[in-house]
């Protein structure tokens, strides 16, 4: 039975760790279910919101889309995550309304 355990948890590590690597070497945003993680309050009315995820290749098609003003003090719920060079991004949405890309 802790034989199991020990090969689920060292597969488990191995695919984090792929993930971290491939997201290294192609400078490409990693994108998944944010299912894991619990809503979130916006703290500051000062935080930008992208159209996706910013790319470190030269065509970076990231565009702001406006500041978090509306959304301070504001539950929001956590869509998709994205790891961009150890950096995560989060798309946000509330009250079924997408507003867009988060880092902070």
């Amino acid at each position: 039975m802790n034989m199991w355990k020990v090969l689920l948890l060292l597969s488990s590590l191995m695919m984090c760790t792929s993930i971290k690597v491939q997201a290294a070497t192609n400078a490409t945003p990693v994108i998944q279910s944010a299912r894991n993680y619990n809503c979130r309050q916006v703290s500051s009315a000062k935080y930008q919101l992208w159209s996706q995820p910013p790319d470190t290749n030269e065509n970076n098609e990231a565009k702001p889309l406006t500041k978090t003003k509306k959304l301070k003090h504001k539950l929001v719920q956590l869509d998709k995550v994205a790891v961009v060079n150890g950096t995560k991004y989060f798309e946000i949405s509330r009250r079924g309304h997408n507003y867009g890309w988060l880092n902070k």
